[in-house]
């Protein structure tokens, strides 16, 4: 661009900055495309080089999920692992079988006991009530999503 003189009007030195931006835009824009077209849009989609997914598969998630509500609250033991104590909210377990113990947090003595068979992704839920009159236990089966 030119030094433009002191006694040039301002609406042509406005022009000039007009005709300058749209011509950096205009270089900018064909750049973009360019690297577009030649495969750079799968950074933006997170596929392969051409784009094409179709090969790729989701891994399948590596661990489920259990999540325990127990009134009054209780110890959780899981494959005679402690895992705190309720409530228990998404704790992830590999999948298979597992064998699932609310515990007295005070005594430590098991209240009850369950079997569970956990999906890769899946999601447990298990409440379980203890009537504080001595009745027996309410447990609610659980809820797999």
């Amino acid at each position: 661009m030119t030094n433009p003189s002191p006694n040039m009007p301002h609406w042509v030195k406005r022009a000039r900055r007009i005709r300058w931006a749209k011509r950096a835009s205009m270089v900018v824009s064909v750049v973009f495309l360019a690297g577009m077209v030649s495969g750079g849009w799968s950074r933006f989609t997170g596929g392969g080089s051409d784009g094409d997914d179709s090969d790729r598969a989701d891994p399948a998630p590596a661990v489920g999920y259990l999540s325990v509500t127990a009134t009054p609250p209780a110890l959780v033991r899981v494959d005679d692992v402690d895992r705190g104590q309720t409530p228990l909210v998404r704790q992830p377990l590999a999948p298979g079988p597992h064998r699932v113990v609310l515990a007295d947090p005070e005594t430590g003595a098991a209240i009850t006991e369950r079997h569970i068979e956990l999906q890769p992704g899946a999601h447990e839920r298990w409440r379980h009530r203890q009537p504080a009159d001595g009745r027996a236990p309410q447990s609610r089966p659980a809820v797999t999503e």
